[in-house]
């Protein structure tokens, strides 16, 4: 289900089939890469920590990429095992152009704030606290604020918010899903 929204969102909010520029795309899962290939007119770069994974590995905390040289920067499911995230976030904001747009989602507790212990470390801990054995916090409804706080004005992209529940139930969505659409603010 989150593959199926943010393949919707990239289709036909961003456009991303018919764009132009350059491309980051962490942890790429292949329906997305399947979109990106086919468009011409992009240069795209895939990235992840593991080998194999992906074109080059890439640290998120620590990229090779130089200043201001991507159009679009896209994770999904990523910043949530991110121990690093105000590094993470730096180097994301340091390699996208300034008119560049940043799209990410994570896993939402909408019930609570974002929540996370820097002594919670073993892989049951995480797994009781966060819901996962690598998440390293949990996002909650207080995560606009979070991403503002970091310097993007953002557009929350639900299904709830732009499709009719017949919609949301024939494409398997989650009504509460998100996908973040992100810009550098202007300062």
């Amino acid at each position: 289900d989150r593959e199926r929204w943010q393949y919707y969102v990239l289709w036909n909010i961003i456009h991303i089939n018919c764009v132009s520029g350059r491309v980051l795309y962490f942890a790429p899962e292949l329906p997305i890469i399947n979109i990106l290939k086919n468009n011409i007119n992009i240069d795209y770069y895939t990235g992840d920590i593991i080998k194999g994974r992906a074109m080059h590995i890439t640290d998120i905390t620590n990229m090779q990429y130089a200043d201001s040289t991507m159009d679009y920067i896209i994770c999904n499911h990523v910043l949530e095992h991110i121990v690093e995230i105000k590094r993470a976030i730096s180097e994301i904001k340091r390699v996208l152009k300034d008119d560049g747009v940043f799209i990410f989602s994570f896993p939402i507790c909408h019930d609570l704030n974002t929540y996370e212990d820097i002594n919670i470390i073993s892989p049951e801990d995480r797994l009781k606290h966060y819901g996962q054995e690598n998440h390293v916090r949990l996002y909650g409804k207080d995560f606009a604020d979070i991403y503002i706080k970091y310097g993007f004005d953002l557009d929350i992209c639900r299904p709830k918010d732009m499709l009719t529940k017949e919609e949301i139930e024939r494409y398997g969505f989650i009504e509460d899903d998100v996908i973040i659409i992100a810009k550098k603010k202007n300062i």
